[in-house]
């Protein structure tokens, strides 16, 4: 009883939430919002479920907006997120995989992405959440280079612009490179995308990207492989964001000298090869 009360409770407010984002949304029109409101009312079918298991500034919402342009796709962006949908503390796996479906906007495919502190904050992890989706197609999502990372991850702190989304890009301070924080931040990073990996690379279609293979073209990317990717018909691809700070690495930092060190300790690439 106790179960049914909570997944209705998140169902309503999930629901509600959702309207809420459609109606904030101005990048759509108004017969296309208004559908999307009715699919709340009226919703179709159990859709496809993709989700992305992605690290902070890997490029996650680019890849949900370039995935939402594809014909039939719509994007949840941060389902199990607990700040955007804190009304009801996620007691487990179950209970984060029941919000994910129950927020889908129920097109064909709907694509979620997921960080792993939005699982720490429903007592849960990768391997647990992916038994309780046994339905979805999972992408794990990555960046190359752990210093541009940390680096874009320091900015973004400091600047409180997590998303630039207007013809201009915002100038971004300049960040201090803390050499024992980056070690730091690469173990966390290695650790939280093994343990994604281990969990999820013996799904169906499971797939890894890397945040480099799209960054400088988004557009192209998609277009040619995104539709496979999602197991989608192709379309053309369009995405609003701007990239948010062009300045090469050593242009972002305070120290620049500091790459050096980096360089020499080898923790600025992530090793993708192995595994």
């Amino acid at each position: 009883m106790e179960h049914q009360r909570r997944r209705l409770w998140r169902r309503y407010h999930g629901r509600r939430a959702a309207a809420q984002a459609v109606v904030r949304n101005q990048n759509i029109s108004t017969s296309e919002r208004s559908k999307r409101l009715m699919r709340l009312v009226n919703p179709w079918a159990r859709p496809r479920a993709v989700v992305i298991a992605a690290g902070m500034r890997t490029g996650s919402t680019i890849l949900c907006e370039l995935a939402e342009s594809l014909p039939g796709v719509e994007t949840t962006y941060e389902a199990i997120n607990p700040i955007a949908y804190g009304w009801m503390k996620l007691a487990d796996a179950t209970e984060a995989a029941d919000l994910t479906r129950d927020l889908s906007l129920q097109a064909p495919t709907t694509v979620t992405k997921v960080f792993r502190s939005h699982l720490k904050a429903a007592n849960t992890d990768w391997a647990a959440y992916a038994e309780e989706l046994p339905e979805a197609r999972w992408i794990q999502l990555y960046r190359h280079d752990i210093a541009a990372q940390f680096v874009s991850l320091r900015q973004a702190q400091v600047s409180n612009q997590w998303l630039e989304t207007s013809g201009e890009t915002k100038p971004r301070p300049t960040v201090e490179l803390n050499v024992d924080q980056l070690r730091d931040y690469y173990d966390e990073i290695v650790r939280d995308d093994r343990a994604a990996f281990d969990a999820l690379s013996g799904t169906i279609g499971f797939r890894r990207i890397r945040y480099e293979d799209f960054s400088e073209d988004p557009t192209a990317w998609a277009e040619q492989n995104l539709p496979d990717i999602l197991g989608v018909s192709s379309g053309s691809v369009s995405h609003n964001l701007k990239r948010q700070d062009h300045r090469d690495l050593s242009q972002r930092l305070s120290n620049p000298e500091s790459l050096a060190e980096v360089e020499a300790l080898n923790l600025r690439w992530h090793p993708a090869g192995s595994w």
